[in-house]
């Protein structure tokens, strides 16, 4: 009788213990490029942003976002950690700044023109 206990309850604990672990989300990531950032009135907070990334343009709320290498911008190229969130929403967790490369502008001095100011 005893051991009928013990059998019943480490199967009901072996039975919670897999259904609460297999009720996480699985963290999706998705690479695209910045088409629209939306920011607080302020302009101090990071709202949400939207993401295309070659088929379809995805909304991201940022409120629990982290950021590596900086925060994004319009064009700039971007990798998103995300999970589901409400609606046609998508919670970013965490949003990685592709760099770009830089611009670089060679100045040389051309003596043979004249230099015109105002």
């Amino acid at each position: 009788m005893k051991m009928k206990k013990y059998l019943i309850a480490f199967a009901s604990v072996a039975l919670l213990a897999g259904s609460l672990t297999s009720c996480k989300e699985k963290l999706k990531n998705m690479d695209g490029v910045v088409t629209q950032v939306e920011t607080s009135n302020l302009g101090d907070t990071v709202k949400s942003m939207r993401l295309y990334n070659g088929e379809d343009t995805l909304i991201f709320n940022l409120m629990e976002a982290e950021y590596n290498n900086g925060l994004m911008m319009k064009g700039d190229s971007v990798q998103v950690h995300y999970v589901k969130g409400h609606g046609d929403t998508l919670r970013a967790l965490l949003v990685f700044v592709k760099p770009t490369p830089a611009k670089v502008i060679d100045v040389s001095k051309d003596t043979t023109k004249v230099l015109l100011t105002r």
